[in-house]
């Protein structure tokens, strides 16, 4: 029973992300590996970071990079977005994958979020 609250509780808060960054066009939304959720698709972590990179190369606006659940293997390139002027949203569950290494790592230069007891990971698949 715990286990469907803590889904449930995850997937409300995934709809309340979504419903306040999806209408912007200069925001890009990158998830763990990627994946599926409620019909819509995520970019994997490293394809958002990339895509943010290609966007600040070309010179085209990026306002934000959303991360939920990212992976860790990219701090450096967060670093540089975060130099270049991008504001960093990065939402994370307790019991993701290297949550509390996420949560130290990336709070120098982005917001991070924490949420106790959830997994955004098990509800994007």
């Amino acid at each position: 029973m715990k286990a469907y609250i803590n889904e449930n509780l995850a997937s409300s808060v995934l709809d309340c992300i979504l419903n306040f960054y999806v209408a912007n066009p200069y925001v890009l939304i990158g998830c763990g590996n990627g994946g599926v959720w409620q019909n819509r698709e995520f970019l994997s972590t490293q394809s958002a970071i990339n895509r943010a990179l290609e966007m600040i190369s070309s010179c085209k606006r990026l306002q934000n990079l959303v991360l939920i659940a990212p992976l860790t293997y990219s701090l450096e390139n967060l670093a540089f977005l975060h130099t270049q002027g991008v504001l960093l949203d990065i939402y994370v569950g307790q019991k993701d994958e290297n949550a509390l290494v996420i949560l130290q790592s990336c709070s120098a230069f982005g917001v991070v979020r924490f949420y106790k007891n959830i997994s955004f990971t098990h509800c994007i698949k």
